[in-house]
């Protein structure tokens, strides 16, 4: 039920949002919940208010993703109602992760914002203030709800990851690394892309929103699962320590590969390449979990859909010891085996 925490898994990740300004984002013109004219950024963080006229709006990325994990930390007045959307379509439809901190209303459950049929998957709600929780009668939330007090802190930031992949979508929700929901549409949407862009919403009307009331969104990133992260087996939560040899070959082309055994998190790494003028293979033990670049890791984290990742090209520093002693050790054989003068 629990998962890694994101700060591990950097790597994966792009950050959107600079704590400065808007850059990569924009309101959107024809959200139904109004023009988005009360999103600034105060103290680093995107900062929604409704306008005169119980005026919201969604404040929207200039990119559009289709499968996704994204965390980010969200802090949200008691009496507001927001969301985080994906796939965002004319800036009206989307799938929603609710972040609706309302009595009897729910965080972390899903809504179809703009769905021509309703969709609403809400096991447990919320009471006392967004300091406990509930099951819907007839629901068995996945988590103990219980523990509720220890997962949301109505009154601080909280960080909130989801999943979103597929077509219909498989939607993963965790809370302060705690899963809270998995669910899988059982439809296809016609109404709504496949790809469209992330948003966060200040909701409209006087009903879901009081006065003076605020939402803030930082430290928002975002990996896009479309596209492929390598592991350099970095350890903690389930990193693979892969082994390669150094650059798919043995130093300068004249050894052999060196194989490094992952650390106590990362599993043990397989040998790999031969250098271009043969020789037996080194195989070195790490301290520590590490892959060096030529063989790409795979995560074993299984539930938690994430990985300390390093971008492709990125060589760890337990790649760079190995080569190292690689090389000192086909110093070391290529003097033993000269001949005697």
């Amino acid at each position: 039920m629990t998962a890694g925490s994101a700060a591990a898994q950097e790597e994966c990740f792009e950050r959107l949002d600079n704590g400065s300004d808007m850059s990569g984002w924009h309101v959107s013109a024809t959200n139904p919940h109004g023009p988005g004219a009360g999103w600034s950024v105060e103290d680093g963080a995107f900062t929604g208010r409704q306008t005169d006229g119980n005026q919201g709006g969604i404040l929207m990325t200039d990119k559009s993703y289709t499968d996704v994990e994204v965390v980010f930390e969200v802090k949200i007045d008691w009496g507001c109602d927001s969301g985080f959307f994906f796939r965002t379509t004319a800036g009206a439809r989307a799938y929603q992760v609710t972040l609706d901190h309302l009595a009897d209303s729910g965080v972390g459950t899903i809504w179809g914002e703009g769905f021509a049929q309703e969709l609403s998957v809400q096991p447990y709600y919320l009471t006392d203030m967004g300091n406990t929780a509930a099951a819907m009668q007839g629901e068995t939330p996945m988590f103990d709800v219980n523990q509720w007090p220890s997962i949301w802190h109505p009154a601080d930031f909280n960080e909130v990851r989801a999943r979103v992949e597929g077509n219909p979508p498989q939607i993963e929700v965790w809370i302060s690394n705690v899963k809270v929901l998995d669910f899988t549409d059982a439809q296809l949407r016609n109404e709504i892309d496949p790809q469209g862009p992330l948003a966060i919403q200040v909701h409209g009307g006087s009903e879901r929103w009081i006065v003076g009331g605020t939402v803030q969104f930082k430290n928002i990133r975002v990996r896009d699962l479309t596209v492929e992260c390598t592991d350099p087996g970095s350890g903690g939560a389930g990193g693979s320590g892969n082994a390669a040899g150094a650059n798919g070959g043995g130093a300068n082309g004249g050894g052999a590969g060196a194989a490094a055994a992952g650390g106590a998190a990362g599993s043990a790494g397989s040998s790999a390449g031969a250098g271009a003028g043969g020789g037996s293979g080194a195989t070195v033990a790490m301290p520590q979990a590490g892959a060096a670049s030529g063989a790409q890791a795979t995560s074993a984290n299984g539930d938690d859909g994430g990985c300390g990742c390093a971008l492709p090209g990125a060589r760890s520093p337990g790649s760079q010891t190995a080569l190292l002693l690689l090389a000192l050790g086909t110093l070391l054989l290529s003097r033993k085996r000269s001949p005697v003068e």
